[in-house]
């Protein structure tokens, strides 16, 4: 009795534990797994960016002037309406709010974020801070992102509108977001699995404990009667039916362990799948946004190319006759007036060339397909076009499609090898008349052919400084370029002709060791290219 009344309490202790342990360990891991996804930070992110972006574009197409500031009143409109339109949603607030002390807008309310935005701006590098907090009397999620000073545009803006306060310098901390995301079901949920599983965990330790400990009672029971009984085969072998049972009983007891691993395998795999879906969801709503916005900068450029042909050409042209009318009148009056009209002629052949490449970029054009020879094709339009850059460039060709034909648009397709290779030798020694100040030595094109699974492959590779990270990101970007004498809109060209082809442009930066372009577009036979 004594060995009995110790080990019962002992038990339900060790039981108790264990179950605490088990409820506990839940809780954490899933909070840490709430946290290191933060799903619903994500998907609130990209809504809140359609909207900012959304609002930001109609209010800058409201404003008469290209150039005018819009207010930082009109720039926060856009949260407080997002904000408005989550009343009952799964978002509590959205809110940006400044530096302390030098709030664009307003400053953090409350002390924890006053205190973690302060810290922010004095690190040289910020990352986010995300942390469970109680906030307006229940629990929330609250990721604070700061918002950094990385273009000089927005320096300026910002500055011409601090009305005498501090200026602000790239890569300061000027604000932070501030997002709250509901947590309180999630945790209360949360707890309650976690109750709930650790009371399973107790009875079913405990009960199969108890179980254990009834069945060695009864073999003991059983020992005592074999040993008083008269008879011992037959307490042999009703030890041995009391072991065959307890056998059974523990095969039982270990399929259905194996069951139950089995099926938690299976909702992890279950899991996994929606999380892999819902981050493929997410990827695919932000190529959607992207697509958007580009969308929305063409339709732009379009509207912007036909006010610049109607309403520059004509003075232009003004200009034009103006000048040549001047020049001849004062061509013999020996007033040294030969240097400035010839600037004027070349302002306004650089305006007409604008205009020119504005309209193309903006005009459709229907893809005429003609059955030709790639590499025999090729060669010639690098053999002509090389003659014509300057004498220090080193072509080279490394054809491998052989007597490959497929059907493509020659007149448009010359125009994009034509534009790379005019790309790459700008890149390493400059423009005619606009030579770099450090050209590369030994500058060298290689213009290659291959074919591949998703057709005509033609590379264009130099060996000039490369293209860094930054203009990576916005290479392909129509009016974006890192000349002083260009457009932007050579590589968007480019991307368009092999897109109306059915292919693309793939652009590697090299990394300092040079940029290659490769521009694909698949095969078609000649009934294709025929039709």
């Amino acid at each position: 009795m004594g060995l009995s009344a110790l080990t019962k309490p002992l038990l339900v202790v060790v039981c108790g534990v264990l179950a605490l342990a088990t409820g506990f360990a839940h809780f954490v891991f899933n909070v840490d797994n709430f946290r290191a996804r933060k799903v619903e930070e994500k998907a609130t992110v990209l809504e809140l960016t359609s909207v900012f972006v959304s609002r930001y574009s109609d209010i800058r197409k409201s404003l008469s002037d290209a150039t005018s500031q819009v207010t930082a009143r009109l720039r926060a409109h856009p949260f407080e309406e997002f904000n408005g339109s989550r009343k009952g949603g799964r978002i509590v607030n959205v809110r940006m709010v400044g530096v302390p002390g030098r709030a664009i807008k307003i400053e953090p309310a409350e002390a924890q974020p006053r205190r973690i935005i302060s810290g922010m701006a004095g690190q040289p590098n910020p990352k986010s801070w995300t942390n469970f907090v109680g906030a307006r009397g229940r629990e929330i999620f609250r990721t604070i992102r700061p918002v950094i000073a990385g273009e000089d545009a927005c320096v300026s803006c910002h500055n011409s509108i601090q009305n005498g306060g501090p200026q602000w310098r790239l890569g300061e901390v000027m604000g932070a977001y501030v997002l709250d995301v509901p947590a309180a079901a999630f945790l209360a949920g949360l707890r309650k699995q976690s109750t709930i599983l650790g009371i399973l965990v107790f009875i079913a330790v405990l009960g199969g404990a108890m179980i254990l400990m009834r069945l060695q009672h009864h073999i003991s029971g059983m020992r005592l009667e074999a040993e008083r009984a008269k008879d011992q085969e037959a307490v042999e072998a009703e030890a041995r039916r009391q072991a065959e049972e307890l056998a059974t009983a523990r095969q039982e007891a270990e399929a259905k362990s194996r069951q139950l691993a089995d099926l938690l395998v299976g909702k992890n795999t279950e899991l996994a799948h929606v999380n892999s879906a819902l981050e493929q969801k997410l990827n695919e709503l932000q190529q959607a946004q992207n697509e958007l916005v580009k969308k929305g900068k063409l339709a732009q450029l379009g509207q912007l190319t036909a006010t610049v042909a109607h309403e520059i050409r004509n003075p232009l042209g003004a200009v034009r006759t103006s000048s040549f009318i001047i020049e001849r009148k004062t061509k013999d009056l020996g007033l040294g007036l030969d240097k400035p009209m010839a600037r004027i002629k070349n302002g306004v052949a650089r305006c007409d060339q604008i205009i020119a490449e504005l309209l193309d970029f903006a005009r459709t054009r229907s893809v005429e397909l003609k059955t030709k020879h790639v590499d025999t094709w090729l060669e010639d339009i690098v053999s002509e076009q090389a003659a014509d850059l300057p004498v220090e460039v080193a072509v080279e060709c490394r054809l491998g499609l052989g007597e490959t034909q497929t059907g493509f648009d020659a007149h448009q397709m010359q125009r994009v090898i034509i534009n790379l290779i005019s790309n790459s030798a700008e890149a390493m020694v400059g423009k005619a008349g606009k030579p770099l100040d450090n050209p590369i030595e030994n500058p060298r094109i290689v213009i290659s052919s291959r074919l591949t699974q998703r057709g005509i492959e033609i590379l264009v590779a130099d060996n000039g400084p490369g293209i860094c990270e930054a203009d990576m990101k916005r290479i392909l970007e129509p009016l974006f370029t890192t000349k002083s004498f260009g457009v932007g809109l050579g590589l968007p060209a480019v991307e368009k002709i092999l897109q109306e082809h059915g292919g693309g442009l793939d652009v590697d930066g090299g990394k300092g060791h040079g940029a290659t372009f490769t521009a694909w577009f698949p095969m078609r036979n000649s009934m294709d290219a025929a039709a």
